[in-house]
């Protein structure tokens, strides 16, 4: 006899279709399952993940079904993930794996900076929500 068990919540809080996404800038020194646990609790259900080490991180290709939150994010166009883990904020950013690195960088090649006043008040997090909210933008690493 063959039983089938509906997911409902699976379907209740992911999106129906499963992507096939590549992370950047995950730290190197995160081990696979904290980076397995943050991915899943705060940016989808994981089917599948492989990890690479790049010099200072990491690089995860994961293919996964987006929480509804992020699937919209995805729809309109962000690469952004932000995680909290512990009292630091972690900044991430996402892309179609089929993408290659050459047409990531031609697609978001241009650049703007605005130089930032050392502030007691503000942390580094708030400040870039309200910029990537503000200006509809996405935040990169100054290498």
């Amino acid at each position: 006899m063959i039983s089938e068990v509906r997911l409902g919540a699976l379907e209740q809080h992911f999106s129906r279709k499963s992507h096939d996404i590549t992370f950047y800038d995950i730290p190197w020194y995160w081990s696979d399952m904290e980076i397995y646990s943050q991915l899943n609790e705060n940016v989808g259900y994981i089917e599948y993940m492989r990890i690479k080490r790049c010099h200072k991180y990491r690089t995860v290709r994961a293919t996964l079904r987006f929480s509804n939150a992020y699937e919209q994010i995805y729809k309109n166009g962000g690469v952004n993930v932000s995680i909290t883990k512990g009292e630091r904020n972690y900044f991430f950013r996402m892309f179609d794996s089929r993408l290659t690195y050459n047409q990531v960088k031609e697609k978001y090649f241009w650049q703007a900076s605005k130089k930032l006043e050392d502030s007691a008040l503000v942390s580094d997090y708030t400040v870039i929500k309200e910029y990537v909210k503000e200006y509809k933008a996405f935040f990169g690493k100054n290498r």
